[in-house]
């Protein structure tokens, strides 16, 4: 299924309809649009989403610090899960990280509200490497 990455800065009515059925499964104090607040509120961060035939059907957010970038809010819509979305959209965003110069050295770390054994390998398939000079570090909130 290839999907398209594109940063969400200004979601259109079907979009917020995507990202509503994107997070329907998360806990309720991150699904949309409680998230969509907390993402307004935080300069830093930029919303990235999978397209596919004009739908977004999994979303992660970026936030970029001084001491490097933290992935958070990773999350596919239920019925396209198992598809490869989640590692074709992360092979996406590690390459437009690649080649921003100011990024491209920044330690990256993925947080997440739910914990998931197999995140690790997720991103190892979406060619993250783990140890190297962009340490990939994963933390689970409470």
């Amino acid at each position: 299924m290839p999907v398209t990455l594109e940063a969400v800065n200004k979601p259109s009515e079907q979009d917020l309809i995507d990202l509503n059925k994107i997070y329907q499964d998360y806990p309720v104090d991150v699904r949309w649009p409680a998230l969509q607040q907390q993402l307004n509120e935080n300069s830093n961060t930029t919303l990235y989403a999978a397209r596919f035939n004009a739908r977004l059907l999994a979303a992660i957010s970026i936030t970029v610090k001084d001491d490097g970038i933290t992935l958070d809010h990773l999350c596919v819509r239920t019925v396209t899960r198992q598809r490869h979305v989640a590692r074709d959209m992360l092979r996406l965003l590690k390459a437009e990280l690649s080649a921003n110069a100011e990024l491209a050295d920044k330690r990256i770390s993925f947080s997440s509200c739910i914990e998931d054994q197999n995140i690790a390998t997720l991103f190892l398939q979406a060619d993250f490497t783990q140890p190297d000079a962009q340490t990939l570090q994963f933390h689970y909130k409470a």
